[in-house]
């Protein structure tokens, strides 16, 4: 099987801007949460999911964007 390098470097960039963003997220709707007195921790992980999937597909477009920039710039 052939390693697909680019997509590889794209994926792990991806993931290692999302180690910092989702763990300082996490802690906000968890201090919230607790904050707020939800004691069900179905609501609060379906809270977190939703949270950190919003953010997930924000920051996996613009990090899809700025590659196709460069790949376009590239083949120009």
């Amino acid at each position: 099987m052939k390693l697909d390098w680019p997509s590889f470097k794209e994926a792990c960039i991806d993931t290692f801007l999302g180690l910092p963003i989702n763990w300082v997220l996490s802690y906000v709707v968890l201090a919230t949460m607790l904050y707020l007195a939800f004691d069900s921790a179905f609501i609060i992980s379906a809270t977190q999911v939703a949270v950190l999937t919003v953010f997930a597909i924000i920051r996996k477009y613009f990090i899809r964007t700025h590659y196709k920039r460069i790949n376009e710039s590239v083949q120009d």
